[in-house]
């Protein structure tokens, strides 16, 4: 239970005070209890300041001719500077304390205990102004939460005009709430509560959190307008303990039955974290724009029971300024990460030579999501362009009963004048992801899937690829395809003047896994596939 503190109030009170006091309505501004420590004379000041403070106060109405009127505010003003002189009190007194309350020591959450939110207001005592690092030497200023476990009492509603974020614009440009503590625990449950943002200007709910433990659960997040990068979270970092001596990462985080609305589009934003580490952007400066339903990394840590909605498009609808940058936008997460058995022991020899592959859903899942998006999944790029609908990379992931409806197309948009880049990753089109791992019981349904470069673009010899589900599995152990159904309502189309692949299902272009062999399991079966009308134009090669 939070304690409430109050100040007592000062009994020296001067006649002027108590009868403005009766002919006027104050909102008295309550101070938080370090203040008791200050000396005497602050604590008085402080004390008079909660009488005193009338810029919460409403303003009365104009009476009279202009005239009248500025006699009647001259006099107010007159009385206001009386008071404050016999009180001990001056003009900067008040904004000095407002500056006291911004920059109060935060709480720290009771070691063991619940804390209840019931409004953004309990949340602030626990956030502060900090660092968020990622990767080795890498960090930004972020909001940061400190370690503990938060249970949402009441929906939540955001207003980010509040006085309080006039200093933390910077620390919340990427999302309102960070955590880094890689040897801490943090856990928010939303109590199946609302989390809403007053009027049309928002940013996404969490930045990043990195955490040997993490969940968050039981809420839903719904945004008025569009936001940039993400619907949810940019990115969240375990570094819990393997499940054995043979380096197999457990299931240490979840982000598990929550609901995302986006009313407009989830704009494409220029990349930072470690998803920098992704092939896609790693050898190209690091540098490049992504847009993703609800994450674009996740490390060990599974989803579960995830419903999102996004009434406009995934990814802007224009090339990024800098024409070197590659492009990249997915439904729901762009990267999902988890450390694979080390080969050659117990733990790989039980995968990779039993077929035992039961044991990398025990390490992480996706399971039970619905995806539904208005209108596109889009990269515009001058470079390379990544669209898919679902990920980029689901390599390691066990895919359980994920459904993906798409009332517009998964589109690539190549534009002239930019460098076509050696190296780096193919120009993509995807319906599922350019990697899968495990993915069945599951669907997709989508208007076209379609790769379109400007007319006059020169031939090159790069490659593009287009498969209905993907491309490859670069991670050498089980791919399994089964049970699912996939839906093409228009076309696959591939019109640019590279080298390009299409194909339906998966490609593999390369699988193995040294001393078990290429392809040592897959399986394929079971799958439903229509595609309206298949075209491939303007290629060098095919």
């Amino acid at each position: 239970m939070r304690k409430k503190w109050t100040l007592r109030k000062s009994k020296r009170i001067s006649t002027k005070i108590l009868i403005l006091a009766i002919s006027m309505v104050f909102v008295f501004t309550m101070l938080p209890i370090h203040s008791l420590a200050n000396e005497s004379s602050s604590m008085q000041n402080d004390t008079n300041l909660n009488h005193l403070n009338e810029n919460h106060a409403p303003e009365p109405a104009k009476i009279g001719t202009e005239k009248e009127q500025d006699g009647i505010n001259a006099q107010k003003e007159n009385n206001r500077t009386n008071i404050l002189s016999e009180n001990g009190l001056n003009s900067q007194d008040i904004e000095q304390n407002e500056a006291q309350v911004r920059k109060a020591p935060r709480k720290a959450p009771p070691e063991n205990g619940i804390v209840e939110i019931g409004s953004f207001d309990d949340l602030k005592p626990y956030l502060e102004k900090g660092k968020y690092t990622f990767l080795t030497n890498n960090d930004y200023s972020a909001l940061l939460l400190k370690s503990g476990n938060y249970v949402f009492t009441n929906d939540i509603e955001i207003d980010l005009n509040d006085p309080y974020f006039d200093d933390k614009r910077v620390e919340i440009e990427r999302g309102i709430i960070s955590h880094d503590n890689k040897d801490g625990m943090l856990s928010i449950d939303g109590g199946n509560h609302k989390i809403t943002f007053k009027g049309k200007k928002v940013a996404p709910l969490f930045a990043g959190i990195r955490a040997k433990n993490a969940n968050i659960s039981n809420m839903s997040v719904e945004y008025q307008a569009s936001v940039s990068g993400y619907g949810f979270i940019g990115e969240l970092i375990s570094f819990g303990e393997p499940v054995d001596a043979n380096g197999f990462d457990i299931n240490n985080s979840i982000i598990k039955n929550i609901k995302v609305k986006v009313n407009g589009n989830i704009e494409s934003k220029e990349v930072w974290g470690n998803v920098i580490i992704d092939n896609h952007f790693a050898d190209q400066f690091r540098k490049g724009e992504i847009a993703s339903g609800l994450s674009w990394f996740l490390s060990k840590t599974s989803l579960e029971d995830i419903d999102l909605e996004v009434t406009g498009n995934i990814g802007s609808d224009k090339a990024p300024a800098d024409k070197n940058f590659r492009s990249g936008a997915t439904g729901l997460i762009f990267h999902w990460d988890k450390k694979m058995p080390t080969k050659d022991t117990p733990s790989g020899d039980e995968i990779y030579m039993k077929h035992n592959t039961a044991m990398l859903k025990k390490a992480g899942q996706i399971v039970n999501v619905n995806i539904n998006i208005g209108g596109n999944v889009q990269a515009y790029a001058y470079s390379q362009g990544y669209s898919a609908g679902v990920s980029n990379d689901l390599g390691t992931a066990w895919v359980d009963n994920l459904h993906v409806n798409i009332k517009g197309d998964i589109l690539t948009k190549l534009h002239n004048g930019g460098i076509n880049q050696p190296g780096g990753e193919s120009t993509y089109a995807h319906g599922i992801s350019d990697e899968i791992g495990t993915f069945i019981n599951s669907s997709l349904d989508v208007n076209n899937i379609v790769i379109n470069a400007e007319d006059g673009m020169a031939k090159s010899n790069s490659f593009t690829q287009m498969y209905l589900v993907a491309a490859i599995n670069s991670k050498g152990w089980a791919e399994n395809l089964s049970n699912n159904k996939f839906n093409v309502r228009g076309k696959m189309s591939n019109n640019a003047p590279f080298k390009n692949t299409m194909g339906l299902g998966f490609g593999n272009g390369w699988n193995s896994s040294g001393k078990y062999g290429v392809d040592f399991l897959q399986i394929f079966e079971n799958n439903e596939m229509q595609v309206g009308a298949v075209e491939i134009k303007n290629a060098r090669y095919t």
